[in-house]
């Protein structure tokens, strides 16, 4: 089997039928990058409770994202400003401030 058959072969496995080699060269880099925190920075910088970040959670305000499939849960800091401005509840708006 040649080289360019056997990349070819490969790029066929790598990527889905309706996804063209051409489109994966050109594509961006995303521009929304977003910093995950721990429950120890979320208290840290916004000064909540774990228990609140896990109401937030369970009440599916907040994502719970586990990276890597190991035991610590992170929290995306995106969701935590916009749940703490848009709140109308006076713990989370003096947290956020």
């Amino acid at each position: 089997m040649s080289r360019e058959a056997r990349r070819e072969k490969n790029n066929r496995k790598a990527f889905p039928a309706q996804v063209s080699i051409p489109a994966v060269r050109n594509a961006q880099s995303p521009k929304r990058l977003f910093e995950l925190l721990t429950l120890r920075e979320i208290e840290q910088r916004f000064g909540l409770h774990f228990k609140l970040v896990y109401a937030m959670a369970e009440a599916g305000l907040l994502h719970a994202v586990q990276v890597g499939g190991k035991g610590r849960i992170y929290y995306p800091e995106w969701e935590l400003r916009e749940l703490l401005e848009r709140s109308p509840s006076p713990v989370w708006a003096a947290s956020a401030a």
